[in-house]
Order: C-alpha cells, then structure tokens, then sequence
C-alpha cells in the first residue's frame, strides 16, 4: 500500500513539472514559438550588434504601392498572410520590411511628387517559407501581387538587436546607431537597402525582440543574373531597360517588382 501510495506521489509530482521549451539553434527565443530562417552568427561586435549569414532558402514578398512607411505593412501583410492561409502553409517569424533607396525613379515623376511609384524610398514585405513547404510552395496568383523568391546563395548582413516597437523613429535611431558603428570600424556596407525585422505581435507581452540588418558591401556586384537568386517570372530585370518608354499605368506596374528584385540581388 505504501509502495502504490508513493508511486502516485512521484507520479503526481512529475505530471505537474512544465516541459521546458527547448531553445532554438539561433538563440533566439522567439524561433522556438515559429520557425525562422535559418542563421548563422558569424561575429558578436557587442551593444547588440553583430554579423549574420542567412542560409538558403524561399521567401514571399510584395512591394508596397505607398511612399509612407507606416502604412506600408497595412497595404500589403494580408495578401501575404492569405497566401499562407490558403495553402495551408505554417506562418514563420520575423516579418521582415525591406527598405530600398528608389533610385530609379520613373522619368514621369515631377519633382518633389511623394507618390507610388514616385517616392524617395521603396518598402516591400518578406515571410520565409518554412522548412517543410519549401518544396511544394505554389506560386501565388498573379492578381495578388505577391512572388516567391528562391535564394540558392547565403547572404551576409550586419545587425542589431533592439526591444520595443519597431516604430519610425526608434528604427530610424538604430539605424544609425548600427552605420556608424561600422563606418568607425572601416567596415564596408550597403547604404542604400535595409531590412527591418520584428518577432512579436503589438499584443504579445514585452519584451519584444526586432532587428536592423544591413546588407554586407560586396566589391564589383553586378547586377545581373549569376547572383543565385531563381525569379518566378523571367525576365522582370530586363523591363527596366524599357520601362521609361511605356505609359504611366504600365511602369507603375513594373515598380511593384523592380526594386524588391533589384534589393535581392545585393543579398
């Protein structure tokens, strides 16, 4: 009797002990909630900041038809998140916002017009496909805007790490914070493009976890097709050689995918 008594006991005792969740590779406590891309910390620089490799993989993203920051997450994250619905495909962390320089802007824009595709900067959306779906991903409808990237190369960027929300002003600081870093440590990176990462909704608990992560400067990067980047649609790049002869309707058209190509080409 005494013996059952104490089993019970033990396994009372060991019914009420929480299972741990165990911690992803990346250390990253959020990728143990939702899978991420895979990385790999190549230097820990302190103050939060560091150098990552990002492995291979598949991504989907939309550009943004705005030139306001803020509302560029609204326009586009539900296609994005119908995209995954539909095909019964896992959500992933972080969504990450591409920032872009808009360097070539349409011949039509007047100046000082702060207007799609007539903007200063470019935004696009990007969700990582996970692991197990990268294989049979479909390719999403034409109507929706959205395209599915293949990244057969790793790419390498600078980052930081910071808490919060990713609002304007505190990406805006971090930003900063990071490219002054580097330019005092003589190190090469690409000013025109940033990535703006967040792993927590607005309604989870802080603290929250976000980055900036600033594409690694490669010497002699031409943009051409040898990048290991596979486009869904062949032949995009080539639009832009021809794109200032067509209407108004048409480039805009074209702007919804160029600069987000152009951006993957750096990676």
């Amino acid at each position: 009797m005494l013996a059952v008594c104490l089993l019970t006991f033990i396994a009372a005792l060991t019914a009420a002990v929480p299972t741990p969740t165990p911690e992803p590779p990346n250390g990253i406590h959020q990728c143990a909630r939702s899978e991420c891309p895979v990385y790999t910390e190549l230097e820990d620089y302190g103050l939060d900041m560091w150098k990552r490799r990002i492995e291979p993989g598949v991504w989907v993203r939309k550009v943004a038809p705005t030139c306001n920051r803020t509302d560029a997450l609204g326009l586009v994250y539900i296609d994005i998140h119908n995209y995954f619905v539909d095909n019964r495909i896992n959500r992933t962390t972080p969504i990450m916002m591409e920032v872009s320089e808009n360097k070539a802007a349409p011949s039509f824009c007047p100046d000082q017009l702060e207007s799609f595709p007539c903007c200063d900067e470019i935004y696009a959306l990007l969700f990582y496909i996970p692991a197990v779906s990268q294989a049979t991903a479909p390719p999403p409808s034409k109507d929706s805007g959205v395209e599915l990237v293949h990244m057969e190369d790793p790419r390498e960027f600078y980052g930081i790490t910071f808490g919060g929300r990713p609002v304007n002003h505190n990406v805006t600081a971090k930003y900063k914070q990071l490219s002054e870093y580097l330019d005092d440590q003589g190190i090469r990176f690409d000013d025109d493009a940033f990535l703006v990462a967040t792993y927590d909704s607005s309604r989870r608990p802080q603290p929250h976890r976000n980055e900036i992560l600033i594409p690694i400067k490669k010497p002699g990067r031409s943009h051409d097709r040898n990048d290991g980047i596979d486009y869904e649609n062949e032949g995009q790049e080539n639009q832009a050689n021809s794109a200032i002869q067509r209407s108004p309707i048409t480039i805009m058209k074209f702007y919804l995918l160029y600069p987000v190509i152009m951006f993957f080409q750096k990676w």
